[in-house]
């Protein structure tokens, strides 16, 4: 597996919300956010991430996330973010918890072979984006994959550093546009 496509995964699989001091989601979902990331080696290189449809399904509203590259149906419930496992079209989607804070997860959680670990940050952040109260999940595959991704409350993931072997990668966020 190539590093983007291990980076697009992990950073996928991170996407939550969580209780811990905190109210709003980590990942706010609305069409039309959008986040603009910056590589810490090269900042010629950008990247991004956004929000390009909703649909509602049964009265459950899922947003297709876009980042990197690649695609996925999400939805904030409680405390914690789904991903679809199947396009929400006339019916409800299968669905997986795509992370839940690790206080309050379920008894399965996490998958197999994956360590989460969490933390909140000691300070403030900064990014080209600005200062932010953070929250850290580090996501461990194996002994040589791994994603720490940096999340603010309301804003989104700030940060993310991914490695895979000896490759280490990382990205901040130099701008965002949140819709309501």
């Amino acid at each position: 597996m190539r590093l983007t496509e291990s980076l697009t995964l992990v950073t996928a699989t991170c996407l939550l919300t969580t209780s811990l001091a905190q109210a709003e989601p980590l990942l706010p979902l609305a069409d039309g956010n959008r986040w603009i990331f910056v590589s810490e080696d090269d900042a010629s290189v950008t990247m991004e991430a956004l929000v390009t449809e909703s649909r509602t399904v049964e009265g459950e509203t899922w947003y297709r996330y876009e980042e990197f590259g690649y695609g996925y149906w999400l939805r904030n419930v409680g405390e914690e973010q789904w991903q679809a496992t199947s396009e929400p079209d006339d019916e409800a989607p299968g669905h997986m918890v795509a992370l839940a804070d690790p206080a309050t997860a379920p008894d399965w959680y996490p998958y197999d072979g994956l360590v989460v670990e969490y933390e909140a940050c000691e300070e403030p952040m900064m990014v080209p984006a600005g200062t932010f109260d953070c929250y850290i999940y580090t996501f461990a595959f194996s002994d040589e994959l791994y994603t720490r991704s940096v999340f603010a409350p309301g804003v989104g993931m700030i940060h993310t550093t991914f490695e895979q072997g000896y490759e280490v990668r990382a990205v901040a966020l130099q701008d965002y546009i949140l819709k309501d």
